[in-house]
């Protein structure tokens, strides 16, 4: 308790002294005064995430009506130079990736030129030879049956393995059921899309992406996580031993992973591309009506997410919520966007959230009760009660 006590009061002060001055922008930190008070609540469940979970650093970006209110680097990259995260460290964003890769495949639907009912043998012929036939919306809905990675093909070392040739590490396998009737999450889904959308586009899997949607976005520090390339601002990353300790994550070549897993990117792209989605002059609303829209399986029940997206709905107004997780080795990104509020969240950490989810949660409700102002009537609440105990 007497730990726990110091921590809280700790974190109190030093929110206060950070957020005490008048600037608007002050190193790894950017934010509008008006939303100073969630801010402070949100980067106080932060900084006791990070304290609790043994988190050497992350990053948030949240704004409102397409305007970043609070955009901040915590914590470290570096443990062992000692490095700040800034607001432009790149992170893993491990299955976030997932979503670039469907929003080109979508882009492609809308064009004409894929086709979701189309066989994957039609692109790869050697997957002609399974018990079912495959189709390319069974790898989007992540319906398709394929195995998910063994925990030694988790940390493999495939440097130099393009997306194509990675998929000879599942390829032979049998489906573990007939495509559409479970939901069923493997990177492997994407890791297939990816090569698809290689074959049928004729150019390499990152230059499509970045031509379809990076540029466009202006998403300039989202790249693919190549392990022997020198990137700027890349962080170091981390992970746990047998007893929890915090240690160096090994360095892997993820090429091949990179339409699942494989990008780096930081909380402002995220939240760039989280706009846009919210904006109707970047992505269509047919287009978004399909990545929003669940998958029905073969005995009619639809799938709890919806093309990698989480769809919840608000206790205080029922509105919609949707989220987009993704967690790998030494890095973990969350992407919050509220249409109702026009909020978008983006929040990434430089070790994996399987324990315990990065807080995407408290932030969005610090805000939303801020946007709302239950904070100001929880505020009064308070004030009243200690009238009363004074008038005891």
């Amino acid at each position: 308790m007497k730990r726990k006590f110091f921590v809280s009061v700790f974190l109190a002060v030093f929110i206060l002294s950070v957020f005490s001055g008048c600037n608007k922008q002050r190193g790894n930190l950017r934010y509008d005064r008006a939303f100073i008070d969630p801010i402070k609540k949100a980067r106080q469940e932060l900084f006791l995430y990070m304290v609790c979970n043994q988190v050497p650093g992350c990053a948030i970006a949240v704004s409102i009506g397409g305007k970043t209110v609070w955009e901040e680097g915590l914590g470290l990259a570096s443990k062992e130079l000692n490095a700040p995260v800034t607001l432009e460290t790149k992170f893993r964003i491990g299955g976030v990736s997932k979503l670039f890769t469907s929003l080109v495949y979508y882009m492609l639907i809308e064009k004409g030129e894929i086709n979701g009912d189309s066989l994957v043998s039609g692109y790869f012929p050697e997957f002609a030879s399974k018990k079912y036939p495959l189709r390319l919306k069974n790898l989007a809905s992540e319906t398709s049956g394929i195995r998910q990675p063994l925990p030694k093909e988790k940390k493999r070392n495939l440097l130099n393995v393009t997306i194509a040739n990675g998929l000879n590490l599942f390829k032979n396998d049998s489906l573990l059921f007939k495509p559409g009737d479970y939901e069923y999450p493997s990177p492997y889904n994407y890791n297939l899309l990816g090569a698809i959308i290689e074959k049928n586009e004729g150019k390499d899997f990152k230059k499509v992406v970045k031509a379809m949607l990076l540029d466009t976005l202006q998403m300039g520090n989202t790249v693919p996580d190549f392990s022997s390339a020198i990137i700027k601002d890349r962080s170091d990353f981390y992970d746990r031993d047998f007893i929890s300790r915090l240690i160096n994550a090994p360095s892997l070549g993820r090429f091949y992973l990179l339409p699942s897993e494989g990008y780096l990117s930081t909380p402002d792209d995220i939240l760039k591309l989280g706009n846009a989605l919210l904006m109707p002059e970047y992505f269509s609303d047919s287009l978004k009506s399909m990545i929003y829209k669940p998958f029905t399986l073969n005995n009619g029940n639809e799938t709890t997410k919806a093309n990698g997206w989480e769809i919840f709905k608000s206790r205080y107004d029922q509105s919609i919520i949707y989220l987009f997780s993704g967690r790998t080795l030494g890095g973990s990104t969350h992407l919050i966007i509220h249409p109702k509020t026009k909020m978008v969240i983006a929040v990434s950490a430089n070790l994996d959230d399987e324990i315990d989810p990065l807080p995407s949660w408290k932030v969005w409700k610090a805000f939303d009760d801020h946007i709302n102002g239950r904070d100001k009537e929880k505020d009064k609440e308070k004030g009243a009660d200690k009238d009363k105990e004074k008038g005891k």
